[in-house]
């Protein structure tokens, strides 16, 4: 099954970071995938929460549509993980790829230049760590092919954001009304 929509995990995710965009992707009807940068199908987020991811890392062998990279203390794995620096070189070369990143994960993205001269924002205390972007104060910024957004509380934004961006606005504004989702 091809996978519209790689959410990468490493220990220390931010759990609602990752499991409510998960949900809200598979309302839409979008094919979303847990993917593990630990060596391990099991990831154990920032609370404790441990979940299954669909596949490892290693197994990912095409280009999703979209890239979401959740925060919490696990953003420094995804930060310093050669693998992934390199799947994001390569999907930066293909400007139909969405980059999505929320709470301290947008900094990874700016580590590889894909935030240069972008609207973007993050968790409280990283802004100078988005490279060659442009902060804003926002709950989701989207600008071209990369969405970004604040952290756990914007989760929900976040997520419709993209779907609004991969499914049309119908299909967020009817994802976000029959979750009773607050935009």
């Amino acid at each position: 099954m091809a996978t519209d929509v790689y959410i990468i995990l490493a220990d220390g995710f931010e759990e609602t970071e990752a499991i409510a965009p998960l949900d809200l992707f598979r309302r839409a009807g979008l094919r979303a995938s847990l993917v593990s940068v630990t060596g391990s199908r099991s990831v154990v987020g920032s609370q404790g929460l441990v979940v299954i991811a669909d596949m490892l890392f290693e197994s990912i062998h095409c280009s999703p549509l979209a890239l979401v990279l959740p925060g919490g203390p696990g953003h420094a794995a995804l930060y310093e993980h050669d693998g992934l620096a390199a799947f994001i070189r390569d999907c930066a070369k293909n400007d139909e790829i969405l980059f999505c990143a929320i709470c301290a994960s947008p900094i990874v993205l700016a580590k590889h230049g894909v935030l240069d001269g972008k609207r973007a924002v993050c968790y409280p205390g990283f802004e100078d760590r988005l490279g060659g972007a442009v902060y804003e104060d926002a709950n989701a910024v989207t600008d071209g092919n990369v969405i970004t957004s604040k952290g756990p509380g914007t989760a929900v934004p976040f997520a419709l954001a993209i779907i609004e961006r991969l499914c049309g606005a119908e299909t967020a504004e009817s994802v976000a009304s029959s979750f009773l989702a607050i935009r």
